[in-house]
């Protein structure tokens, strides 16, 4: 494969991200989604008080689940626009403070 099919292979796969499609697919996902939320609900000590970095956080899901086990500070970062969007609803909640790197 050369570099630029691999490359582009590349950018089409984050792309990919930029579809709220993808992420409404992640978000029915039950399996995945009860998983994460049960992790975090029964490991809640492992975020209270805690300072949380979410990468790649597209929608922001981790991070309002992060704040809502009573995570202190939440860092949150994506390339995505979903970001935009998942950012007003955390910060309505006002669970914590948030911290937000959005690159584009």
């Amino acid at each position: 494969m050369s570099a630029t099919v691999a490359e582009n292979e590349t950018q089409e796969y984050f792309a990919s991200y930029d579809d709220i499609n993808t992420h409404r697919i992640m978000l029915q996902d039950t399996s995945r989604m009860s998983a994460y939320q049960r992790f975090i609900r029964d490991n809640c000590e492992l975020f209270a008080n805690k300072i949380v970095v979410d990468v790649g956080s597209g929608t922001g899901i981790l991070s309002l689940l992060a704040a809502q086990a009573g995570a202190k500070h939440v860092g949150s970062s994506s390339y995505v626009m979903m970001c935009d969007m998942s950012l007003n609803v955390i910060l309505q909640k006002c669970l914590c403070s948030l911290y937000v790197a959005i690159l584009y």
